[in-house]
């Protein structure tokens, strides 16, 4: 359901814009308004500025501008809607959500939210405290994560046991139906009670965009002990509360270095995520075990210029690279590819080589949109084939790819043929770059 009108009014009206935008940037007074460095671009002369009384912003350097719900789009990387709630909940304004939800419903959203929040802290103060916290522990330690990256992203242990959660959960005062809702236990085949979702793994929080805590991820911490069937990562469900499509792990703890450096690293793992942002990557998010979705991009174009895909070393790595560059060329992002060796993700390389070494390979290996394409064209096509033959397979994928190029890259799609078919060492005149015009 629509939000009206006068409802958004009041918010503009309830909220401080000085005090939401001077979180993002030191405002000074001047006159009858405020002035401050541009949170959007990098800039040395102040060129910010914010009409408190209207509640607007502009800067005179990027052009960027707009009312306090604009504002937190931009700096926080929300949508329309999530803006909105975001400084409703500043203002203290009670809002239906878009579905037009009753106040019963919102209530029970908020007992999941209060819920999650219950098995955060619990799984934090296990993993630092708790004696049964000891195997994640040795785990993070024996894997050189920095503790200050732990710290940020709340990382947390569920000790073994079956119902270590439940019981404290319920001595909160957190019914067993809102844990079940919120994807925290699991009703037993019996039907004769509950027991924990997670045991005995390291537990990785998974925050939205604003900061809220809404699911986690749970990791194995004995490889190669007990029954091999064991999974190395159990998952939240989709609950009313989290939906995996729309969120980047990450992306809370990267916001502001995605603005400062316009670049974002999407790599495939949250332990990637925290093994970057502990060796000062901090512009680092991963999707939570799907694929680059819609929004996902969405997200990251509010703050980023850029996207680099790294991926692992392997098959799958090679074939999830391809598939999320397809997607941000039909987004019309500027993103390149990193594939690292075979063998390697992003945390073991840093581990064995550096953030140095990680960011020069990096550099050095990245493939633009005509590489991958020609690395996707020339796929299985060896040394070993005739010329004449491996020259009418590659023709052939040529005249394929020509209308996925027009379509992406209208007038621009034969400057990028041409770029494709010079590293395919095929001609310029071919009918393959024709087509694309």
């Amino acid at each position: 359901m629509p939000i009206p009108n006068e409802t958004l009014d009041e918010i503009r009206a309830a909220v401080d814009a000085v005090h939401i935008m001077g979180q993002h940037t030191d405002l000074k007074q001047s006159g009858t308004r405020w002035k401050g460095l541009c949170p959007f671009h990098d800039e040395r002369t102040p060129s910010f500025t914010v009409d408190a009384e209207q509640g607007l912003y502009h800067c005179f350097g990027c052009r960027a501008g707009g009312d306090v719900i604009d504002f937190v789009q931009q700096a926080e990387g929300l949508d329309f809607l999530e803006a909105v709630r975001f400084l409703a909940d500043e203002a203290g304004i009670a809002l239906p959500d878009e579905h037009g939800a009753s106040a019963d419903a919102r209530k029970r959203r908020e007992s999941l939210k209060a819920a999650v929040r219950v098995a955060a802290r619990y799984f934090y103060n296990v993993r630092c405290k708790a004696d049964a916290g000891a195997p994640a522990r040795t785990y993070l330690q024996g894997r050189h994560f920095d503790e200050d990256a732990l710290k940020r992203f709340g990382i947390g242990y569920a000790p073994d046991g079956w119902e270590r959660l439940l019981t404290h959960a319920q001595e909160q005062h957190i019914s067993v139906d809102v844990l079940e809702d919120a994807g925290l236990v699991i009703e037993r085949p019996n039907g004769r009670g509950y027991y924990d979702r997670f045991r005995g793994r390291v537990i990785f929080p998974i925050f939205s965009h604003r900061g809220e805590v809404l699911a986690f991820a749970g990791r194995h911490v004995d490889e190669g002990a007990g029954d091999p069937d064991t999974p190395k990562y159990v998952n939240s469900p989709a609950t009313p509360l989290y939906d995996k499509s729309s969120i980047l792990y990450g992306f809370y703890q990267a916001r502001t270095a995605l603005t400062d450096t316009r670049e974002a690293w999407v790599v495939e793992g949250y332990t990637d995520v925290l093994a970057l942002h502990g060796a000062g990557i901090r512009h680092a998010v991963a999707t939570c075990g799907t694929a680059l979705t819609d929004e996902h991009l969405k997200a990251l174009m509010q703050r980023v210029d850029h996207v680099m895909l790294l991926f692992d070393g392997d098959e799958a790595g090679d074939s999830g690279s391809d598939r999320a560059m397809q997607r941000c060329i039909r987004h019309g992002i500027d993103a390149s590819a990193c594939t690292l060796p075979d063998g390697h993700d992003p945390c073991s390389y840093l581990q064995e080589h550096g953030a140095d070494e990680l960011r020069a390979y990096a550099q050095e290996h990245r493939l633009v949109l005509h590489d991958v394409a020609a690395r996707k064209v020339g796929t299985g096509w060896g040394d070993a084939i005739p010329e004449g033959i491996q020259s009418a397979r590659i023709d052939r994928a040529a005249d394929a790819l020509a209308d996925e190029l027009r379509t992406h890259f209208g007038a621009d799609a034969p400057a990028v043929a041409s770029a494709l078919a010079s590293k395919m060492n095929a001609t310029t005149d071919h009918a393959f770059i024709e087509q694309a015009q």
